[in-house]
């Protein structure tokens, strides 16, 4: 799924909810939280834990493994990209990686001290 041009891969991942969602706002419009922009934090436990499926399967299904480290290295290096060019936002567009709404927020600092080694 998040592969898929159907539900998450945009230009700037991962949005917060699929973009086949009926409530995906990736504009904010609705001024409601989680319903579409990408947020840094949410991004780093995502890959943590493929991080962590990586480790699981590199001895046993090498495949699944490699997919691992292909999405882990995608969404950090595309988060990595998005905080250094926009700077550090509360959340960010999934298209356009435009930074929203309070800007200088703490946790987006988070894709430049901890997505380094994949960029």
């Amino acid at each position: 799924m998040l592969e898929s041009r159907e539900y998450f891969s945009t230009q700037y991942p991962l949005p917060s909810v699929p973009t086949n969602d009926p409530n995906y706002d990736p504009d904010f419009r609705e001024k409601r939280l989680w319903r579409g922009p990408v947020w840094v934090n949410m991004n780093w436990y995502v890959i943590r834990g493929l991080s962590k499926q990586l480790r699981r399967f590199k001895d046993k299904d090498k495949a699944i493994a490699k997919r691992c480290d292909i999405l882990a290295k995608r969404i950090a290096g595309k988060t990595f990209r998005m905080v250094k060019d926009k700077g550090c936002w509360e959340f960010y567009h999934p298209q356009t990686g435009e930074g929203m709404r309070l800007q200088n927020f703490a946790w987006s600092a988070l894709g430049y001290i901890k997505f380094p080694k994949y960029n």
